[in-house]
């Protein structure tokens, strides 16, 4: 593998500059097969599947990953953004030129930013992002917080999906004492996420102040305990940094305690993000705190309603942005003591996947909760498979950066919310495990106990790997996976070094407007990948976790040899394997799988051979 990087400086006079690479790329790059993180909505980066680079639409990228027309040779170009500079990637497919497009976020303040490309080999592409990650890391002087926080190792509620539905008293979808109790479930849980609607808005969508909205009831302290003495260990909120949707009501009284003035929402004739987003009649422009004023706010609403933490949506933008998002990290670690009591959420932009969010670096120590796709069930087409889709290939970046990834919260029931697809995916990250079943839905008890287990003291706990799933790198470039006719299934893996082993997770995310089957059969070079080496050099077995996708059975691979295991996915199902290391112990081979009736079977398995039993 090789690596450069490419720096400049943004002088302290200008507001934004674009710069071309300074790459020897290969005359047939624009051919090249593309994935691209780019802007799909406005509050959400995801990846795309690029047939080749020139047909790619002008959209900033976080990430560029370009694969060689022979197959042969991967390559990666990732932007580095800073606290006074935001930078991306820019594909002008017309000039056939690639640049780093640097925005301002501080005034007047000379930054310097940088563009890390590393190349290697297709069978060394599972190493190449996290090279590029690091590199860019090192530039900037980030942080790795390698201590691992248990804040989210128990079950919890997220309210969105269970109120936001039409069988409720309107008006729909807001919180109220009453209801926010009866949706604590009859079985331990421990955490329990209050989402939007709680807040006093307007009709607009706009805050008008940091109490609740007048049908919840109860002051919000009552009603936060009220739910800690159900059992509920700890609360949390959700807010938008900006206030609410559509930032502060100019009605407001926060207008003149914050010194709140109007910014415009996006420049005239810009689409926003790169995509179409027409603005509704009054939403051209955002009422927001000065630079100046969001250090010292909100750092004591929530403690004083005894919340434990927060869900934190939608930073808005530049110089307000920037300041209003340094304001909370330094608020959050003032009043909480650490990162892991905030859900980033609705998050995605430079500042998280290319600078200090995400590098760790100019903010308090610690990795970010991070939301990394879409909601759970969005009312759009293909919303499960697409769901799988996003977060797996999202992971290939956010899996090396300062995080620790949220996979949104799930329903246990009923069928047609895909239940399983979703919970083997959710056990499949050391994140949040948020429930969102509705009231009147049967909370499937058979999946519970597949996802959570007793440990000694007697608490009940998630069971989940400490790393999250990422598509398996031999993969990455498959387009065919989410065809209208049978085809090959999404893979993605987990390693799990102290068990000597991994997971691989496969879902049929072909269309679901079809009954296309994911058929498929895992590849030697699917082990290697999962378990992150070139070669294997001892027999391992792939054994079935017997979901409701047919991935049952096992098969022995030695080194050197294809596997022998096919896989094959109706619509809505998922399976997945555990890859072991077989062992010679006292004149016999030896697997350990794990849990097998768990999602996630190895999650926190350290497999060690103290002596050889074969005399004793």
């Amino acid at each position: 593998m090789s690596i450069s990087t490419q720096r400049h400086t943004l002088e302290a006079e200008r507001d934004f500059q674009t710069i071309a690479l300074d790459l020897r790329l290969p005359d047939d790059v624009w051919s090249w097969k593309t994935i691209s993180f780019v802007r799909n909505k406005p509050t959400w980066i995801e990846t795309k599947i690029f047939g080749e680079l020139g047909s790619h639409p002008d959209q900033s990228s976080s990430l560029l990953l370009l694969q060689s027309t022979d197959g042969r040779d991967v390559l990666a170009i990732y932007p580095v953004s800073t606290l006074a500079a935001n930078c991306n990637l820019r594909i002008d497919t017309r000039a056939s030129t690639l640049h780093m497009n640097i925005r301002r976020c501080v005034p007047r303040v000379e930054t310097e930013v940088f563009a890390v490309t590393g190349r290697a080999s297709s069978e060394n592409a599972r190493g190449l992002v996290k090279m590029v990650v690091e590199a860019a890391r090192e530039l900037v002087g980030g942080k790795i917080e390698s201590k691992r926080s248990d804040f989210w190792d128990g079950l919890g509620v997220c309210t969105w999906e269970s109120l936001g539905k039409e069988y409720l008293t309107p008006p729909a979808g807001r919180p109220t004492f009453d209801n926010l109790l009866n949706l604590i479930p009859p079985f331990p849980i421990e955490t329990f996420l209050i989402d939007d609607g709680w807040q006093d808005s307007s009709a607009t969508r706009a805050l008008i102040s940091f109490q609740p909205w007048s049908g919840i009831q109860a002051p919000m302290r009552e009603v936060i305990n009220s739910i800690k003495s159900k059992g509920v260990w700890a609360v949390g909120v959700w807010l938008t940094l900006q206030g609410y949707w559509m930032s502060i009501d100019p009605t407001s009284p926060l207008i003149g305690l914050y010194d709140c003035r109007p910014f415009p929402t996006a420049r005239e004739n810009q689409a926003r993000g790169g995509i179409h987003c027409p603005l509704l009649a009054g939403e051209d422009k955002q009422w927001l705190p000065s630079p100046e004023k969001p250090r010292s706010s909100g750092s004591t609403t929530l403690p004083r309603y005894t919340a434990d933490y927060a869900q934190i949506t939608g930073p808005g933008s530049a110089h307000v942005q920037q300041a209003m998002w340094s304001g909370m990290m330094e608020a959050v670690e003032r009043v909480w003591g650490g990162t892991d009591r905030v859900i980033m959420c609705m998050s995605h932009n430079e500042r998280m996947l290319n600078g200090p969010g995400g590098l760790g670096f100019g903010r308090p120590a610690g990795n970010l909760i991070f939301r990394i796709s879409d909601d759970f069930n969005p009312d759009y087409p293909e919303r499960h498979t697409n769901y799988i889709q996003w977060n797996v290939y999202q992971s290939i970046l956010t899996a090396h950066l300062s995080f620790v990834l949220d996979f949104d919260m799930f329903a246990s029931s009923p069928d047609d919310k895909w239940p399983e697809y979703h919970a083997f995916l959710r056990s499949l990250t050391p994140g949040p495990t948020l429930l969102s079943d509705a009231p009147h839905d049967e909370t499937d008890w058979v999946l519970l106990d597949r996802l959570t287990s007793k440990v000694k003291s007697g608490a009940t706990k998630v069971v989940k790997t400490d790393t999250p799933a990422s598509a398996l790198p031999g993969r990455w470039f498959r387009d065919d996976v989410q065809d209208m006719v049978d085809g090959p299934a999404i893979m993605a893996y987990v390693y799990v070094p102290e068990a000597h082993g991994s997971i691989i997770g496969a879902w049929n995310c072909h269309s679901d407007t079809t009954d296309a089957w994911a058929r498929d059969h895992i590849r030697l070079q699917d082990i290697h990948d999962s378990l992150k080496r070139g070669q294997l050099d001892d027999e391992y077995v792939i054994w079935g976790m017997n979901l409701k996708g047919k991935t049952d059975g096992y098969a022995l691979v030695q080194p050197g040899e294809s596997p022998d295991f096919s896989i094959q996915l109706a619509k809505s199902e998922c399976g997945g394997v555990v890859v072991s290391k077989v062992w010679q112990i006292g004149g016999r081979r030896v697997a350990v799988l794990g849990m097998l009736e768990k999602y996630a079977p190895l999650a926190r398995l350290r497999v060690a051979i103290q002596a050889d039993i074969r005399n004793a």
